[in-house]
């Protein structure tokens, strides 16, 4: 389905074309952040063909060439048809899915994609690699390494380690809660209080 209609049109398009089809994955959306988040579709879909990619996702959240975004789209798209290249649909469940994620669910988010055998603890090597992915430098932010020691008296850490780590250390999260507070601000009106504290952790460590 290939949108390029703005303004009036574009909502009573939205009203009969869009809306009945997704109307089953509203939950707690209104239509006008159904809509909103139409919008932001179809500002993505630069050449209109109805669907948007990874690229594209790239530049709406404003990182360039970010492992962690990467992922987070593979994860994100793992139901959807085609992962490479999404429609308006499978945008809408996405984001529906990473909008009630929260510091806890990111932390899980990361860590299993280095605990690829699911033993439910890695090494602190590997949690070092983790924090380069997430951050993208090229050494790991040495603040939250000795940090997260305080959580584990060897070199393993497990999962409610590391989340517990996490939690009371949440600005090394910092670029997945700016993909979140990005969709979040231009699709929802309104925001849970975690979510508000989220944003101006965000806002402030910039």
């Amino acid at each position: 389905m290939r949108f390029g209609r703005k303004g009036r049109k574009a909502r009573e398009f939205f009203n009969k074309q869009v809306l009945p089809i997704i109307s089953e994955l509203l939950n707690d959306l209104t239509d006008d952040e159904a809509f909103n988040l139409f919008s932001l579709f179809t500002s993505m879909d630069k050449d209109k063909d109805g669907t948007i990619s990874c690229d594209e996702f790239h530049k709406l959240v404003g990182i360039k060439d970010s492992l962690i975004i990467e992922r987070l789209w593979l994860v994100l798209t793992t139901d959807c048809e085609n992962s490479a290249s999404i429609s308006f649909h499978d945008f809408f469940r996405v984001v529906s899915r990473l909008k009630d994620f929260e510091v806890k669910d990111f932390a899980s988010f990361t860590f299993n994609i280095f605990d690829i055998n699911g033993r439910g603890t890695l090494s602190i090597y590997e949690i070092d690699a983790m924090i380069r992915m997430i951050t993208s430098r090229e050494e790991a932010d040495q603040t939250f390494m000795k940090h997260i020691r305080l959580y584990s008296s060897s070199d393993e850490i497990t999962l409610a380690q590391f989340t517990d780590a996490v939690q009371s250390k949440q600005e090394i999260m910092n670029p997945l809660l700016h993909v979140q507070g990005k969709l979040q601000n231009c699709t929802w009106s309104n925001k849970s209080k975690l979510r508000k504290r989220l944003a101006l952790d965000l806002e402030s460590s910039h």
